[in-house]
């Protein structure tokens, strides 16, 4: 897996549970964003074990990704909110 791969993947997973989500009408918007974060978090873990990325991005993952991944999923859903039905007003 390139560090591109990751990217890509990392973020067409938070897409696609951000509009699996959308459905799930006994969460609130909080539980939502945490479950949310909880799989993205386990994305990332399962790269850095099962992929080969060098130590470098290794090291990134770890240090800025990971711990940056609530701000990144907010980005994410703020970037394409508008292009969901039902979750803007």
């Amino acid at each position: 897996m390139s560090f591109k791969d990751f990217i890509q993947g990392f973020i067409e997973t938070s897409k696609l549970y951000i509009k699996k989500f959308e459905n799930y009408s006994e969460l609130n918007g909080l539980d939502k964003k945490k479950r949310l974060d909880e799989i993205i978090l386990s994305y990332c873990d399962n790269a850095l074990l099962n992929s080969s990325l060098n130590f470098f991005f290794k090291y990134l993952l770890k240090k800025f990704v990971i711990p940056n991944i609530s701000y990144i999923t907010q980005a994410i859903f703020d970037l394409i909110k508008t292009n969901i039905a039902g979750i803007t007003e």
